[in-house]
């Protein structure tokens, strides 16, 4: 499975759904890999930077540990840009799907417009967790 930021994140920032995002990322990897696309690595670190300004500096050393990074190849970096223009998403986006089809598989997002838009490519906490629960 693919993950992003938007999630990650919620390893380290406390925010309603933290406590189901650690449980689950326990739940998957111990069957799968968690992929992600090597900016994952500044994403987060601009996320721990926003919530540093308070004196603190978050973990997100050992969010990043979470996921296998993909470095990026020019077939990815050219696919990431053609998903983005054709769904009408940021390169950061489009780089998250372009990984989750290149990998043929999912990408787990907290973003509510990522999922509205890719609702195929995409699946949200709420929906893993159903999942889960119907197992």
């Amino acid at each position: 499975m693919i993950v992003d930021a938007s999630v990650l994140a919620k390893t380290f920032v406390e925010e309603e759904d933290s406590d189901d995002v650690r449980a689950l990322i326990l739940l998957l990897t111990a069957r799968e890999k968690l992929l992600s696309p090597e900016l994952i690595k500044y994403e987060l670190g601009s996320v721990a930077l926003k919530v540093s300004r308070d004196g603190r500096t978050p973990p997100f050393t050992e969010a990043i540990g979470l996921v296998d990074d993909v470095a990026f190849d020019p077939i990815l970096l050219t696919r990431s840009i053609e998903v983005a223009k054709s769904n009408g998403l940021s390169f950061y986006d489009g780089c998250y799907l372009a990984l989750a089809e290149r990998e043929d598989c999912l990408l787990w997002t907290a973003d509510g417009a990522l999922l509205e838009r890719s609702p195929k490519s995409t699946v949200s906490t709420g929906a893993l967790l159903e999942a889960f629960a119907g197992e």
